[in-house]
């Protein structure tokens, strides 16, 4: 009767370590790290974005230069900032866009809490 358990306790701890064994999961790819560069579509103004990027008003946002004479700025704004600070910023980007291309139409918009608080064309 001993050889009998002992046959059964062996079988039922080979069936444990087949189960644990097969059902492991394999290691997911490494991801490789992330660049600390921002990457932009090639019809990005790279140095207009950093400088919108740099105000600490601003969450996010882009300038891009489009085939069509138009240049166009985009910016979240954080929670809490006041209308008139964002009207501003908004203005302020417009005419330095417009300096910067004068032979295009410019349009700066500026969004808060997922609404558009402001938009500024210049042509």
């Amino acid at each position: 009767m001993g050889y009998k358990r002992m046959l059964v306790v062996i079988l039922i701890l080979t069936v444990l370590m087949v189960f644990t064994v097969g059902c492991q999961t394999e290691e997911a790819p490494q991801q490789e790290p992330e660049t600390s560069e921002k990457e932009y579509d090639e019809n990005v103004d790279v140095d207009s974005t950093e400088e919108v990027l740099e105000k600490e008003q601003v969450q996010g946002g882009r300038v891009y230069i489009q085939e069509d004479n138009l240049v166009v700025g985009t910016m979240i704004i954080k929670e809490g900032i006041q209308q008139s600070e964002i009207d501003t910023l908004a203005n302020d980007l417009a005419k330095e866009l417009k300096e910067k291309y004068p032979d295009k139409s410019v349009n700066v918009q500026a969004v808060q809490g997922g609404k558009n608080v402001a938009n500024v064309q210049i042509d």
